[in-house]
């Protein structure tokens, strides 16, 4: 088994890719790089790019908002 500074940057891809730290991620991504739950939870939170929560974007859908490109704005935000 590997510690989470051997497999750092593998550990912090992995969380990030899974979206940041929710329920269960520390332990699923421990599972697959061989690494402790504890030590992949103690990397996901040592950085601050790497959020517990999903990220969310709000775009106003007023008719100001919509007339300066709002629809644009959340079509390249699905892509």
């Amino acid at each position: 088994m590997k510690n989470a500074r051997e497999a750092g940057k593998n550990v912090a891809e992995e969380i990030a890719r899974a979206g940041g730290l929710g329920a269960g991620v520390s332990r699923e991504v421990g599972k697959k790089l061989g690494v402790p739950e504890a030590e992949v939870y103690g990397v996901g939170t040592f950085y601050t790019l790497i959020s517990d929560r999903p990220k969310t974007l709000r775009v106003c859908q007023g008719l100001t908002c919509r007339l300066f490109g709002a629809q644009e704005i959340l079509d390249g935000a699905r892509a």
